[in-house]
């Protein structure tokens, strides 16, 4: 995890999906010689001409230091997207890239990355973002190989229409070739990333679910007792906000049930 430009990155990931081959690790790449096959900003308007993008998506303009501008969905509208172009990559080790923010912590309101290979006949969700990361600009990423064919991505916003809902915000997409120098084999068909851990009770879950099957997510103290439930979304990549700040401090352990996989993690609240 780093600071750049006001931003806060977190290590990349490769995530897995359907009819094309793609590889998931929670180690970080090494970029070499990575070449930019598909880039946007937002800060122009010339994106409006190739993108396919519904009512009330619109530009805005960040209040920071450069000025930056990037895609905005308001709350008050339900089910509203935006959809890049047709990509063509041949066969190859590509990279999807993007930066998000939502404005506040506890949030209604979800966001679906997708992908089609036909043309938008077939969508598949790769990422699914719960609640939000209090206005923190941070970067997710997508490793594919070998796909040999035109892409397009979309990123779907499902609000609530009802506060505590707040805008999500998206910015600076980036497909890039020939990202890592290696991949990880030994896949895990579930696992998860804590950030922070440890952490004051209040922390992001970054899960893989390789099955792309409904699942369980339990939290128990040392004691054995359960102190967190929650159902976990049929997708092969979500993200979940996680309040346990009136519980004590101390070690609990996380349990992901997904079928009969399990994975279980050690979180520290201190």
């Amino acid at each position: 995890m780093f600071l750049f430009k006001n931003k806060l990155y977190f290590s990349c990931h490769m995530f897995p999906l359907k009819k094309i081959g793609v590889f998931f690790s929670f180690c970080c790449s090494i970029s070499v010689n990575a070449q930019i096959i598909f880039q946007e900003d937002f800060n122009t308007i010339q994106y409006l001409s190739s993108w396919n993008i519904s009512a009330k998506a619109e530009q805005a303009l960040w209040l920071g230091t450069d000025n930056s501008k990037y895609v905005r969905f308001h709350p008050n509208f339900q089910n509203k997207f935006i959809e890049t172009p047709a990509i063509p990559l041949s066969n190859g080790n590509y990279t999807l890239y993007f930066d998000w923010n939502q404005a506040r912590q506890q949030n209604t309101d979800s966001v679906n990355v997708q992908f089609t290979t036909d043309n938008g006949i077939l969508w598949q969700t790769i990422y699914a973002i719960y609640n939000g990361n209090n206005r923190t600009w941070q970067t997710d990423s997508v490793l594919f190989n070998n796909i040999g064919s035109n892409v397009k991505f979309r990123w779907n916003y499902f609000s609530s229409g009802s506060f505590p809902s707040q805008y999500f915000n998206v910015d600076n997409i980036v497909v890039k070739k020939n990202t890592t120098t290696s991949i990880k084999k030994d896949i895990n068909e579930v696992a998860a990333e804590v950030f922070p851990n440890p952490n004051d009770g209040k922390f992001q879950l970054k899960i893989l679910n390789i099955k792309n099957k409904n699942g369980n997510l339990f939290i128990y103290n040392t004691e054995g007792a359960k102190v967190y439930s929650t159902n976990l979304p049929a997708v092969s990549q979500s993200l979940l906000q996680v309040d346990l700040s009136s519980l004590s401090k101390g070690s609990y352990i996380l349990t992901i049930q997904v079928d009969e996989n399990n994975y279980s993690k050690t979180i520290i609240i201190q």
